[in-house]
Parts: C-alpha cells; sequence; structure tokens
C-alpha cells in the first residue's frame, strides 16, 4: 500500500504564520485604500455642492442661497423661515447623500450619529439633517457662500483669508467656499469636526490638541485642495477669539 502525502502540523503551521504576516503587512495599505476612497468620495460630495450654489445663485441674480446662522455648518438655525434648506432642497440639493462625509460620519464618539440626515435630538430645539424638519439642520461641511455670521454677528479674517463671499461677484479664485468644522471658543472646548478630528464637544481638550489628520477645501472657482495637519491655521473668528477674548462660537481653522 502506498502511503498517501499530507502536511505535518509543522507545515500547517508555517503556512498559518505565513498567511497571518500577510495579513499583518496588506491591513495597513487596505486601511489607507478605504480611507482614501472615502476621502475622494468627500471631495466629490463638495464639487456637488458647490455646483448646487452657483446653480442656485445663477437663478437668482447671482446672489446665493439666504444665510441666518450664526456658525458655517449650520444650513437652518432656530428653525428660521429664510434659510439654505428651505431654499436648495430637491432643486438643487436632489441627493442628500451628498451632505454626509463618510469619514466624519464613522466617527464613534459622537453616538447621536449627528452627521446623518435624519433627527438625531427632539423637540423644539431639534437638530437633524437635510431630510427632516429639524429647526436646526446641522452637517460636517462649512458653506461660506453667503455667511455673515447672523443676527449680531462679528466675523473678522485672519492670515489673509479672503472674506465670504455674498455673491456670486464676491467670489476670487482663492476664496473659501466649502470646508468641514474645526473651531474652539475657549481654552478646553473644541468642536473637532474634520477628517481625523473625534467631533463635537471635545472638553478639556486644549485647541491645539486637535488630532484632526487633513482639511478638504473647496475654493471659489471650483477647484479643491485638501491641507495637512501641519498647514490648518485660525482662519476666522466669530464673536471672541480665544485666547485674547474667549467667546462663543469663537475661531475656526482650515
Amino acid at each position: 500500500m502506498q502511503r498517501r502525502a499530507a502536511f505535518t502540523i509543522v507545515e500547517l503551521l508555517v503556512v498559518i504564520s505565513i498567511i497571518v504576516l500577510l495579513i499583518a503587512l496588506l491591513l495597513p495599505a487596505l486601511n489607507l485604500a478605504r480611507t482614501n476612497a472615502q476621502r475622494a468620495i468627500c471631495l466629490s460630495n463638495m464639487r456637488q455642492q458647490h455646483e448646487a450654489q452657483t446653480g442656485y445663485a445663477t437663478d437668482n441674480n447671482g446672489r446665493f442661497a439666504p444665510r441666518n446662522e450664526n456658525s458655517p455648518d449650520y444650513q437652518r438655525q432656530q428653525g428660521a423661515q429664510l434659510n439654505t434648506v428651505h431654499a436648495m432642497r430637491d432643486d438643487y440639493i436632489g441627493n442628500t447623500d451628498v451632505m454626509v462625509c463618510p469619514l466624519v460620519a464613522k466617527v464613534s464618539s459622537q453616538p447621536l450619529r449627528e452627521y446623518q440626515r435624519h433627527d438625531w435630538l427632539s423637540g423644539s430645539g431639534a437638530y437633524g439633517g437635510w431630510d427632516t424638519n429639524a429647526a436646526y439642520v446641522y452637517t460636517a461641511y462649512m458653506w461660506m457662500a453667503g455667511f455673515n455670521g447672523g443676527p449680531g454677528g462679528t466675523v473678522t479674517y485672519l492670515n489673509g483669508e479672503p472674506p465670504a463671499p455674498t455673491a456670486m461677484t464676491d467670489t476670487a479664485s482663492d476664496t473659501t467656499f466649502i470646508t468641514h468644522r474645526l473651531n474652539y471658543y475657549n481654552a478646553n472646548s473644541l468642536h473637532e469636526v474634520s477628517h481625523g478630528g473625534r467631533g463635537l464637544f471635545q472638553t478639556a481638550t486644549p485647541y491645539d490638541d486637535w488630532q484632526t489628520t487633513d482639511q478638504p477645501i473647496t475654493f471659489a472657482d471650483g477647484h479643491s485642495v485638501v491641507r495637512s495637519e501641519d498647514d490648518i491655521e485660525p482662519r476666522m473668528v466669530i464673536n471672541g477669539n480665544y485666547p485674547a477674548s474667549p467667546g462663543f462660537p469663537g475661531t475656526y481653522l482650515w
């Protein structure tokens, strides 16, 4: 009788060890590829948002959609009748998926999932996404077009940042149009709503201790860049600037 060939236990262990090693080597590359794909989706979202805003302006004598918010990542605040969502939903933003950044939406420290499209706080002060009737519509994306700081808001721009445009005639190639929120308003409170960030309400966290890895920006002429952590700096102040004079909403970085 012929003896049937078979793997020995030692050979099996060697094969398993090789497979485990290959997986360990490939996982970082796979994770990087997934992150890059999600970053590409985010930039595509921003291009579509840019087209929607400029399309609205083209149809409305060059003026951007009405704003009544004290922070540019709100598209509706306090249920104001004049708001971006009412003006642009369906006709200009038909697919509200473009209002959700896939990198920000998976932030595990935000159990209420406020970056999705549904309600995440109910009642008269409800917060939600573009598919809701919430009084406050908040997204990860800051829309600078038409932003003026809201009623009584004082906006100051830093480091040569051009002011937010109120109409198409105010735009230049380097005018920031859309980005994410990275914002501090006192020594230990940080809104870190950008790629790699930890989300809202990072209390007891010094403002210069963010974990954001990169910040995407789309400019008024439609081109986009992704700034690395080292290139992010304060660019806009609303009603106060920490550490000189803390106030809310405070200082925004991109």
